[in-house]
């Protein structure tokens, strides 16, 4: 006599996932999946032992399919590299633009959540400034506020002088931070020796030094034997005064031969 043999449908593997079959894999049986960590479920549909003709197969079986976080996008950043496209555990390496800094070494990492997935960690690209920029007596202009690239041209006030120094400064970036470089100083401007023409006899400075000689200074002229001053007025001693330059001598008296 024949005899009836119980179908089975087999073994059920679901990649990425857990399965617990509730009686074993006898037709009828049902089979629930758990999905690994950073998976989830296709459906939530139950997988089904189903018998066709004299065999079984599993039916309805849902699949593990990787969660992804939505695209990265990060405002003022160069480039993002990801280690394994926008998949859980991927972790992606930001450079930013030129005149800005991370605001953290934290690396951004995709991240399941429940059944999604989401970025954590994630820095931003800051805009660097340099700071007010600020020079004693003088006055400035700035190209484009104090952000990197930015110059300030410095004009300093009458009577004052940046020597042989430049008169631009830079907003420079360096790592992660920016500041104003080759910033001038404006020193207190001076005045050199008179020169000695023909017809001088002597210069007496009222700061009796050798110089060089502050604001202020007053030189006093006395012509040679044979030579007087020139023009008709009374004499007025040269003086070191401020100039749009710094400093410069005004009112230089001139000995002219006393018989021409």
């Amino acid at each position: 006599m024949p005899s009836c043999n119980a179908i089975h449908c087999g073994s059920l593997v679901v990649s990425h996932g857990t399965v617990t079959f509730l009686n074993t894999d006898l037709i009828g049986s049902t089979a629930t999946v758990v999905c690994s960590s950073g998976y989830i479920l296709s459906s939530t549909t139950l997988a089904v032992c189903t018998q066709s003709g004299t065999s079984g197969s599993w039916t309805n079986v849902p699949t593990c399919n990787a969660l992804q976080c939505s695209a990265l996008s990060i405002s003022n950043s160069l480039s993002i590299t990801f280690s394994s496209s926008n998949n859980v555990g991927s972790q992606a390496t930001v450079v930013c633009n030129a005149g800005c800094a991370l605001s953290s070494s934290t690396v951004a990492t995709c991240s399941a959540n429940g059944n999604t997935a989401v970025w954590i960690n994630v820095p931003t690209c800051d805009v660097l400034h340099c700071g007010a920029f600020s020079v004693a007596h003088a006055t400035w202009t700035l190209s484009n506020s104090d952000l990197v690239g930015s110059t300030a041209n410095v004009v300093c006030s009458p009577g004052y002088s940046s020597g042989s120094q430049s008169s631009v400064s830079t907003c420079t970036q360096s790592g992660s931070t920016a500041s104003w470089a080759n910033v001038p100083t404006c020193q207190a401007a001076t005045c050199s020796a008179l020169p000695s023409p023909v017809g001088y006899a002597s210069i007496i400075y009222s700061t009796y030094n050798t110089g060089p000689y502050p604001i202020g200074t007053t030189a006093a002229v006395q012509c040679a034997s044979g030579y007087v001053f020139s023009g008709s007025g009374a004499y007025v001693p040269a003086t070191c005064s401020a100039s749009p330059s710094g400093a410069a001598w005004t009112n230089i008296p001139a000995c002219v031969p006393a018989y021409p």
